[in-house]
């Protein structure tokens, strides 16, 4: 017994003795061939080795090749390789091998180069799955002809490569130090569209067996920022082979950091996903310093929510988000499978204030200056830029308390807004505002150069006095407003949205007053309200009205109406002019007269019209001046005398219940017209 034990220790030392010292005298050569060619069978790329190639076999079963290449496959850039390493060093505990066990000490790439490229035809030469061929009729068998023998020099058939799916992995695989050492991966689209580079790559994966837990901790560089990712997996088998397991990831730079946390199965994912950003727009310019931000503001973002996720998308239900302070809740889907990504937002907020993620004030638009400043002054000519429009698809509703926008306040509304190939739509419906209601509908096509938009709006029994305060800056009105117009521009710049603005409208002003000009009073009191150009533009001085109706039309930014009829008291007052948006100025024309209505016994009604005196209102929108038109009152005083007459005994008839002598009016306008008529 003791000679049989003693033959077979010396066996075992034999054998360890043999393991050791073969590498020493088998050559490395030897054995490169045939490694190549298993690699290429199996993949369909050629495997080059060009530095050093060594084997061990005790205490561990290894390799270590430096110099490594492996090709792209058949139909991409021959000059270029898929991977190549510096080295690579593989190492096997060698015992547990006689119990089909694989346990990897090692598993090592370092500086390892992945050129990953995709051509015209959608292939991607990191797909190593076989190319699908037409099926190929097998021929009958002849019995009689005999099978065919390989001649001398002839090389046999190639076998298909096979691909290595997470089935054939064995099932006692152990991963013990697999690492990757400053790796650089560089995509490249189509056959020489732009690159994408990210490089220092590092990571370490830690997994004791398919069936346990596995950890990868890494880290890469790209755009000059460093990304940090962690992640956990339930195990490495239900990963590999797309069966339940927990999942836990983050991703992080010094701007942003994003957590989620579930379980995948069969390639989708349900869990709980955690986004922070310090500044979006930061980390716009950091994903492509090209883009041109709409707005100044820095876009810090807090989103949590929960994730449900399949290959082309992502579901965010029970989503809470916080953009520089603006709250919402909501949910969201994200897309990812069409050219252009697809966003479906639906939110809630109290309060949506857009005005810090406007333009600063010099970029915004009208720009109130002094008279002595050009007109050119007043619009920015900073480019407006909507192309991003062309980036992405939208479904957009927001439902909210309260909007701000500009000084402009809207209370109660709906914001829809529908965002496909470069088109936006937006809508908000019955809006409460400025104590009425608006309707507003906005389209920008942003394929056009330059890009375009179209508005039609409504605006109903509105506040006249604080919506012209926070639209223009104007307080020369107040009363209540119905508005609607329908317009169309240009979106190059202010100016030229401004100097390219057509359109037609219809507004009616109901109980209010005009400011800083009194009509009644001129017609009450001629003498003083005549005393000069400028005397009807007074600070106390004020004309009520009851309703003031007119159509307009809009030709390159002017403004111009021919139809106003309004009702103030006893007046009755016409009008006509322009408003010139690119000058900023009012060229208007009122012709205001004094009626009365009586009725006999018999009811039939009679109208009495007193001498018309046309205003003319002249000057900047900031800053109008009114003055009487009396070259109009004399040369219809000359046309027709007998009707001036009348006319003035109307004016005396109807101010009579109104002033203590009627007649120094009616000499007062005598006096102005010549006297003595």
């Amino acid at each position: 017994m003791k000679k049989i034990l003693k033959l077979l220790v010396g066996l075992v030392a034999l054998l360890i003795i043999v393991a050791l010292m073969a590498p020493m005298f088998i050559s490395a050569d030897t054995y490169k061939a045939e490694l190549i060619s298993k690699v290429e069978a199996a993949t369909g790329r050629k495997l080059t080795i060009s530095g050093p190639l060594s084997f061990k076999l005790f205490p561990v079963a290894g390799i270590k090749a430096e110099q490594v290449t492996l090709s792209n496959p058949p139909g991409f850039d021959e000059k270029t390789q898929f991977i190549t390493l510096s080295a690579l060093n593989i190492e096997v505990a060698l015992m547990p091998l006689l119990s089909k066990e694989i346990v990897v000490k090692d598993f090592i790439l370092k500086d390892p180069v992945i050129n990953l490229r995709s051509n015209k035809d959608g292939r991607k030469n990191w797909d190593f799955s076989a190319p699908k061929q037409a099926p190929v009729q097998e021929p009958q068998e002849d019995a009689n002809k005999r099978p065919s023998v390989q001649k001398p020099g002839e090389q046999p058939a190639q076998p298909r490569p096979k691909v290595v799916t997470s089935k054939s992995l064995p099932a006692g695989l152990m991963l013990n130090n697999v690492k990757l050492e400053n790796g650089t991966v560089v995509y490249t689209g189509g056959c020489c569209g732009p690159q994408t580079t990210v490089s220092h790559i590092n990571a370490n994966v830690e997994v004791q067996s398919l069936a346990s837990a596995a950890a990868i901790d890494g880290s890469a560089d790209w755009n000059g920022k460093t990304i940090k990712v962690k992640a956990g997996l339930g195990t490495l088998k239900s990963f590999l082979q797309d069966q339940k397991g927990e999942l836990n990831a983050s991703v992080s730079t010094d701007i942003f950091d994003v957590k989620m946390e579930g379980a995948y199965d069969k390639g989708a994912f349900t869990g709980n996903q955690s986004i922070k950003a310090t500044s979006l727009a930061e980390l716009a310019l950091w994903l492509n310093p090209k883009t041109k931000l709409p707005t100044p503001a820095k876009l810090a973002l807090k989103l949590d929510s929960e994730l449900r996720c399949g290959t082309n998308y992502c579901n965010l239900p029970n989503l809470k988000l916080t953009l520089d302070g603006v709250d919402a809740t909501g949910q969201a889907r994200l897309g990812f499978g069409d050219a252009r990504p697809s966003v479906d937002l639906s939110l809630a907020s109290d309060k949506l204030d857009f005005n810090p993620f406007l333009p600063a004030p010099e970029h915004a638009g009208v720009t109130l200056v002094n008279d002595a400043v050009a007109a050119e002054g007043r619009f920015s000519t900073a480019p407006i830029d909507v192309s991003v429009l062309k980036a992405f698809n939208a479904t957009i509703a927001i439902k909210t308390g309260s909007i701000n926008f500009h000084k402009f306040t809207i209370g109660k509304t709906q914001l829809d807004v529908r965002v496909q190939q470069g088109v936006m739509t937006a809508g908000i419906n019955n809006a409460v505002l400025y104590d009425g209601t608006g309707s507003f509908a906005l389209n920008v096509n942003a394929n056009l150069v330059p890009a375009m938009f179209d508005t039609n709006f409504a605006l109903n029994s509105v506040a006249i006095a604080p919506l012209l305060k926070d639209a223009a800056n104007v307080e020369s009105l107040t009363g209540t407003a119905s508005v609607s117009a329908a317009l169309k521009s240009n979106l190059q710049n202010m100016q030229s949205l401004i100097n390219g603005l057509d359109g037609s409208g219809k507004v009616k002003l109901s109980n209010g007053e005009i400011k800083h000009f009194n009509i009644d009073d001129m017609l009450h009191n001629v003498g003083t309200a005549f005393a000069g150009a400028n005397s009807m533009s007074s600070e106390s001085k004020s004309t009520a009205f009851s309703d003031i109706s007119g159509t307009f039309t809009i030709v390159q930014g002017v403004i111009t109406n021919k139809d106003l009829v309004g009702q103030l008291r006893d007046l009755l007052v016409n009008g006509q002019g322009t408003v010139s948006l690119p000058a900023w100025s009012v060229n208007y024309h009122v012709v205001p007269k004094l009626t009365k209505t009586t009725k006999d016994d018999k009811g039939v009604s009679t109208t009495k019209a007193g001498l018309p005196v046309p205003v003319m209102i002249e000057g900047s929108l900031e800053h109008p001046q009114f003055r009487p038109d009396l070259n109009a009152v004399l040369q219809n005083a000359l046309q027709d005398p007998a009707q001036l007459k009348e006319q003035l005994r109307n004016n005396r008839e109807i101010l009579k219940d109104q002033l203590k002598n009627p007649k120094d009016a009616v000499k007062s306008l005598k006096n102005l017209l010549g006297g003595g008529r």
